[in-house]
């Protein structure tokens, strides 16, 4: 059973973060968003859904997040990782209903839902790289053969899959033909634009504004 997202919503957030950093902030910005596809589920348990892309430009990632179906919570909390493309873990962060913070999705009636990366600050230098979560039986659902819009600057590159061999997560290292183009379980955030390169004190306080919500939505809860 899903449980409903206590997590802030996308409008919230974005004027939190113009108000703690003294000026307009534009961004966060979704990596990718779907409007229609394929929903999926899985057979098996621990297995890894994502989808590989390519950086033309230096960007920031301040979260990673989880497809939510239906905007109405997800079923489990995801471990959401970035990889390099050979493998290197790169950031990782669980996603939970307690703590999510909710950005719309061009999806009929869904949402992303996001939590803070373990590296908020990190930045990604032109190049490829694999996102990845693992996903359990008849638990929340993906999408595959969507039609994609991406940020600018990215290019899908394809799915990737694999199977789950420990805690917090594996490395996908299948690209499996079949599932068009997917599989968006897995999403990213980023905090500039292209061509903007963000203030390093805004982008501390964007941060901070960030993890803020999502502790004091947790003491809440508590």
């Amino acid at each position: 059973m899903k449980t409903k997202v206590n997590g802030v919503s996308f409008a919230k957030a974005v004027l939190f973060f113009s108000l703690l950093a003294g000026q307009a902030v534009a961004g966060p910005f979704l990596g990718a968003d779907i409007s229609s596809g394929t929903i999926l589920t899985t057979n098996a348990n621990s297995f890894i859904v994502g989808w590989e892309f390519h950086t033309d430009i230096p960007l920031d990632v301040i979260g990673l997040g989880y497809f939510d179906f239906g905007a109405d919570g997800l079923t489990q909390s995801h471990n959401v990782a970035l990889f390099s493309a050979d493998g290197q873990g790169l950031a990782l962060t669980n996603v939970n209903n307690a703590t999510a913070v909710a950005f719309p999705s061009a999806f009929p009636f869904s949402q992303w839902l996001f939590g803070v990366s373990q590296s908020p600050f990190l930045t990604l230098q032109p190049g490829d790289y694999v996102l990845a979560s693992v996903v359990n039986a008849n638990n929340d659902d993906y999408v595959g053969f969507a039609n994609l819009t991406l940020f600018p600057g990215l290019t899908y590159l394809g799915e990737r899959d694999g199977l789950f061999f420990g805690d917090p997560i594996s490395f996908p290292g299948n690209s499996t033909p079949g599932f068009g183009t997917g599989m968006f379980g897995p999403n990213i955030l980023f905090a500039n634009a292209p061509g903007e390169v963000p203030e390093p004190a805004s982008l501390a306080l964007i941060g901070s504004g960030l993890a803020a919500l999502c502790l004091a939505k947790r003491r809440r809860k508590g």
